[in-house]
């Protein structure tokens, strides 16, 4: 595959659907067919007088990701299934994620990272350069919980790569590859830094079952592996596997999955990517209209979040979201009424 040089919220191919992606690929095997045909009965019966909104059922692929994911336990994946399309359902999130991001001037100033890029195996390719990135600085203009929103776009963003990569190879592509180059990381990161961070994972770990195939960690300094060590017990096992830390001699590493004309020349690549790594500026009237904004959720105490939560993360949806949020969690515990939670972290 060639690369692709488009931001999140770019439309590729059309809004991926649930019930609909990757149903025509074979795909990747360990799942007997009978597991799938037992997740979509679980599932059909888990639907019978449900509260929350309509949830198709899973083909083949989405069904074998979530059943790997919770390790051939067919009730906990049925549970985390209909809790993931629940959440993609009632924020609205694939239909958003499509459009263009109201802060993206805000991440081009702030942050150097590109989407659009394959790796050997036609998974999509997300670099950053993570060890630039200043968590404080962000939190001028946006909140965590708009953060995390970026997240969340960021990981449908490379759904629609894979569903195009998958067309375009004719098999199942249902994992994305990173590179987060840690160059320039020299302090702790800050308490925002930890709590966002967390809200992430769990996104991931929820939402995104099984699409991570491998983490690059490059050019990381003495500190980062300090770093590592706090956040290592947080992840799932597995999970945390995928994870690679590297200090300076990474290159090798990288062209073994990764074709040089979609790497950097600086990772040991001949793609010219200097152009798409430059931060942009921002106007001061968008820097005031922003920590305006900023100021006013956290005067009103809405600027962070301990969970994503369904109603979106725009402004006009932060006091919606939070009253949905507490029903929520009043049936934690029965996926049935709509729970997030549930019981598929036990």
């Amino acid at each position: 595959l060639q690369p692709r040089h488009l931001r999140p919220g770019r439309s590729l191919i059309g809004n991926m659907q649930s019930g609909e992606s990757f149903a025509k690929y074979d795909g990747p095997t360990g799942w007997e067919d009978k597991d799938v045909e037992a997740f979509n009965n679980h599932l059909e019966e888990m639907l019978k007088g449900s509260e929350g909104p309509d949830v198709n059922q899973a083909d083949d692929i989405t069904a074998k990701r979530y059943i790997r994911a919770r390790k051939g336990n067919i009730e906990k994946a049925v549970e985390q299934y209909l809790n993931a399309e629940r959440y993609f359902i009632e924020g609205n999130l694939r239909e958003r994620a499509a459009k263009d991001d109201e802060f993206e001037a805000v991440y081009q100033h702030t942050c150097l990272f590109h989407f659009g890029n394959f790796d050997k195996d036609g998974r999509p390719l997300y670099i950053e350069k993570t060890g630039q990135i200043h968590v404080p600085e962000i939190l001028k203009y946006l909140t965590e919980a708009d953060v995390v929103d970026r997240h969340v776009r960021a990981n449908l963003t490379q759904e629609r790569y894979m569903e195009e990569s998958s067309q375009h190879l004719g098999k199942a592509v249902t994992q994305q590859t990173i590179i987060m180059d840690m160059e320039g990381l020299s302090l702790w990161p800050s308490t925002s830094a930890f709590n966002i961070f967390k809200q992430t994972l769990h996104v991931d770990q929820s939402y995104f079952p099984e699409r991570l195939h491998k983490a690059f960690i490059i050019n990381s300094p003495m500190i980062f592996r300090m770093i590592w060590a706090v956040v290592k017990p947080w992840m799932d096992v597995e999970t945390a596997k995928k994870f690679l830390i590297l200090g300076g001699n990474f290159k090798e590493k990288l062209r073994e999955e990764i074709d040089e004309d979609n790497l950097p020349v600086e990772y040991g690549g001949t793609w010219e990517a200097d152009e798409f790594f430059k931060k942009h500026d921002i106007t001061e009237e968008e820097v005031a209209r922003l920590q305006a904004r900023v100021a006013r959720l956290k005067a009103a105490k809405l600027d962070s979040f301990s969970q994503p939560f369904p109603g979106g993360y725009t402004e006009e949806d932060y006091l919606k979201g939070k009253e949905v949020l507490e029903e929520k969690k009043k049936h934690e515990n029965d996926p049935k009424k709509g729970g997030f939670f549930g019981s598929m972290f036990s």
